[in-house]
C-alpha cells in the first residue's frame, strides 16, 4: 500500500450450494440451483471487476461514475466512453446492489437505466434520493424511451435517451460534474 494511492485486494469467496441427493432432485430444482449459482458468480465477477476497475490509474480520474444497467453490452460501451473522459466507471447489471455500491464508492455521478427486469429505474433513483448518503449524488436516467415517465423526472437530475453518444455524454458530464469534465 502507498499512502494516498489506495490498495487493491482480491477476494475469493467459495460458493456453497446445499444439494439434495441426486435421486431426490427434480430437473427443475437442478435448473434453479444452477441459475442461483450463476447469479452468485456474476455478482462475484462484478465485485472483482469493480475492484480492478477502481485500481486502474493510468491517468488521474476526474471522479467515479456508477452505471446501473441490465445490458452488458451497454455497460461495456459506457465503460469505454467514461474512461475516455478520464472518469472511473463502476458498472453493475444488478440494480439490487446499486445502493450498496453507491454508499460504498460514493460516486460523483450515477447513470441509471429506466427499464430493467425486476426493478424499475425510477424506483431505484427514488431509493437513492431518500438515502442520506446518496441523496446529493447527481443522477441521470438513461432509457430507450424518448420521453421520461411523467411525474418521475423531478427525482432525477437529468435524462438521456439511448443510444448515448459521446457528445450527449460529454454535455451531461459537463452539466453535472462541472468544468473538470470538459
Amino acid at each position: 500500500s502507498v499512502l494516498g494511492e489506495g490498495s487493491v485486494f482480491t477476494i475469493t469467496v467459495p460458493m456453497r450450494v446445499e444439494a439434495l441427493a441426486p435421486a431426490e432432485m427434480s430437473e427443475e430444482a437442478v435448473d434453479e440451483t444452477l441459475k442461483d449459482a450463476a447469479a452468485e458468480l456474476r455478482k462475484l465477477n462484478e465485485a472483482d471487476q469493480m475492484l480492478s476497475t477502481s485500481a486502474d490509474a493510468n491517468s488521474p480520474s476526474l471522479g467515479t461514475v456508477l452505471v446501473v444497467d441490465d445490458d452488458p453490452e451497454y455497460l461495456e460501451i459506457m465503460d469505454r466512453m467514461l474512461r475516455k473522459e478520464n472518469l472511473n466507471p463502476i458498472l453493475t447489471s444488478d440494480p439490487a446492489s446499486a445502493l450498496h455500491l453507491a454508499r460504498t464508492v460514493r460516486p460523483a455521478l450515477m447513470l441509471i437505466d429506466v427499464l430493467m427486469p425486476d426493478v424499475d429505474g425510477w424506483e431505484l433513483v427514488e431509493t437513492m434520493k431518500n438515502d442520506p448518503v446518496t441523496r446529493d449524488v447527481p443522477t441521470i436516467m438513461v432509457s430507450i424511451m424518448d420521453d421520461p415517465k411523467s411525474g418521475a423526472p423531478q427525482l432525477a437530475d437529468g435524462f438521456m435517451s439511448k443510444p448515448v453518444d459521446s457528445a450527449k455524454l460529454r454535455k451531461a458530464l459537463q452539466l453535472h460534474l462541472g468544468k473538470k469534465a470538459a
